[in-house]
């Protein structure tokens, strides 16, 4: 007779008499873990997640990919939710490192061709890793829910930061396209710079970068998940004219 509950995939080991995860082989012979580390189960799991989406990161296929016993991953991560944190703070992590280095790149007047750079390197990143694209801003994963202040929401910040600081250069050198004419509908565009974690930004420039940054991540969503629109022969050819169009709405002329 079984004593102790299956390892669930959202979350907790099998505990042993100690109250611990129990180890030595399997019922079938597999070492409980030999050599493994959180390092190996987040290559595993993204693996999973490119072949396969996020439903097959659970415990149970991580495990079965390489080659252990369930419980034994519970030496090094608390359960599936920490496997899916821990990757979607790695993807995030990648991403904002993409658009860095793209901004680093070129030199810090060029306004529109900074912009523009970190842009096209968040679509290029994207568009090189869709599956990590759509774990991070697709669709929420069922039962899942990110820990508050936990490491996704650094990693996200550094990629809002990333885009920031080329707005904020923008903004102090008056390419800011503003006020934004058409004004905002009321509820749409009163957004509060300061409190809005946009220190020295007026509400009009706030919108812009929040329009800016949304409408950039709609395009590449619409880019990555490979939709196809009558009369948009060229997606590549229509983003990237796309991503021209919005840079002049956000910035005056010049550079």
């Amino acid at each position: 007779m079984r004593t102790s509950a299956s390892p669930d995939d959202a979350g907790r080991a099998v505990p042993g008499p100690t109250g611990e995860p129990a180890d030595g082989p399997d019922a079938v012979g597999r070492p409980r873990g030999a050599g493994l580390s959180e390092r190996r189960i987040l290559t595993a799991a993204r693996e999973l997640l490119v072949t396969g989406g996020p439903d097959q990161v659970v415990i149970r296929e991580v495990a079965r990919r390489l080659g252990v016993a369930p419980s034994s991953l519970y030496k090094h991560v608390r359960g599936r939710d920490e496997i899916l944190t821990l990757l979607i703070a790695e993807c995030w992590a990648e991403l904002a490192s993409a658009c860095e280095r793209a901004t680093d790149a070129l030199p810090a007047g060029g306004h529109r061709a900074r912009l523009r750079a970190t842009s096209l390197a968040f679509r290029a990143w994207a568009l090189a890793h869709p599956a990590e694209y759509q774990l991070v801003l697709g669709y929420p994963l069922p039962g899942y829910e990110a820990p508050p202040g936990g490491p996704t929401d650094a990693a996200a910040r550094r990629v809002g930061t990333a885009f920031f600081q080329v707005y904020d250069a923008a903004r102090q050198a008056g390419r800011l396209r503003t006020p934004v004419v058409p004004p905002p509908p009321e509820g749409v565009g009163s957004v509060p710079g300061a409190d809005a974690g946009f220190p020295g930004f007026s509400p009009d420039e706030a919108y812009l970068f929040v329009m800016g940054y949304q409408r950039l991540q709609g395009l590449v969503a619409f880019e990555v998940s490979r939709q196809r629109v009558l009369g948009i022969d060229d997606t590549a050819a229509y983003v990237r004219d796309q991503v021209e169009r919005l840079l002049d709405e956000i910035l005056t002329p010049g550079d």
